[in-house]
């Protein structure tokens, strides 16, 4: 797939904030629900106060927990006991799940500053599913400081598949509402939906929609999905929540294609079809997932997944990988670039 940064008008970009981008990338994947604790569909009835991770092989039916992804930036997940507890993600965020009470906690720090994120005051649905929670996040640019706060509301289904997440997120000069539906049919995640009204004091409101539609192989038993997250899932997200089951289950089957759509103020702007490849170790894991354009013999985008002891493969490499990527670019464009890939 390949990059747009059509998302946001020049002026948007411009006008950002460093942490407005990356408090947006937490608090949707911190995911909240809409109907609160008394909602009985939310996928086990009403909850409580976060305690404790759900175990992803039980809780999930994951049946090849994950431990690397390594595509646009790779990803590296340490678990304990089946929970996804801490890792590496985006190249050089450290992250880590505490438990008792639940919190997330995601920080990088290197020459150009510091950042800090902290989702506390977390609470789950019967399934162990995020339904609210709170966001504080904090960065540091070279002597400048910018802060952010931002709610959200997340719904399930009765089978654990998140259906919307509602976002809205503030800085000092900035809102930013997302709407997020997600579509399933018989397990499988058919459709995602994005709506963003971002409004800016003197530059007014601006209006966005992303879709993602993907279809499948007629035959269930094929294309089997072993544990995978989809990219398209983690819009604005760290990938580490899902594959923590902080939002629910995944899709039962691989897609075989996709279909992405974007469109400004209800127009249509753009449209991009691609084939999916789905590779299999010969254990049955699911080993990498390519993207290519109809016809085309070069793939646009793939990941690939490891499972295992990559997570300690990582430190080793780890220094050399976070140099080359703070040479190469500037915090607000790596920041930038997460996020619309």
């Amino acid at each position: 797939m390949e990059t747009k940064n059509t998302f946001y008008s020049q002026k948007s970009k411009l006008s950002m904030k460093k942490i407005f981008w990356f408090a947006a990338c937490c608090l949707l994947a911190t995911g909240f629900t809409a109907c609160g604790d008394d909602d009985d569909e939310n996928n086990g009835g009403p909850g409580g106060t976060g305690n404790t991770l759900p175990d992803v092989t039980t809780d999930l039916g994951i049946q090849y927990p994950v431990t690397s992804i390594n595509g646009d930036e790779d990803a590296y997940f340490q678990y304990s006991n089946g929970k996804l507890t801490s890792g590496h993600t985006d190249t050089d965020i450290n992250f880590n799940i505490s438990q008792n009470p639940l919190a997330i906690n995601c920080s990088y720090q290197e020459a150009y500053g510091s950042y800090a994120m902290t989702v506390n005051n977390i609470r789950v649905n019967n399934s162990g599913f995020i339904t609210s929670a709170n966001i504080n996040a904090t960065e540091d640019d070279n002597g400048e400081i910018y802060r952010v706060t931002g709610t959200a509301n997340i719904q399930y289904d009765g089978e654990g598949h998140i259906t919307e997440k509602k976002v809205e997120i503030k800085d000092v000069e900035s809102t930013d509402k997302y709407t997020i539906t997600y579509s399933w049919n018989n397990g499988n995640l058919m459709r995602i939906r994005i709506d963003e009204q971002y409004t800016e004091p003197g530059y007014g409101t601006e209006n966005y929609t992303e879709i993602y539609e993907y279809t499948y192989d007629e035959d269930w038993t094929k294309n089997p999905n072993t544990g995978i997250y989809l990219y398209e899932m983690w819009y604005s997200t760290f990938d580490f929540m899902w594959y923590a089951g902080l939002l629910g289950k995944t899709t039962r089957n691989m897609p075989t294609g996709m279909t992405n759509i974007y469109m400004e103020d209800g127009v249509e702007n753009y449209r991009t079809t691609y084939d999916f490849t789905t590779s299999y170790n010969s254990d049955g894991s699911v080993a990498s997932l390519t993207y290519r354009s109809p016809g085309s013999s070069y793939y646009s985008r793939r990941y690939i997944y490891g499972y295992g002891n990559e997570y300690e493969n990582r430190t080793s490499t780890m220094a050399s990988i976070k140099q080359k990527n703070i040479d190469k670019r500037s915090p607000l464009a790596r920041m930038k670039a997460r996020m619309r890939k």
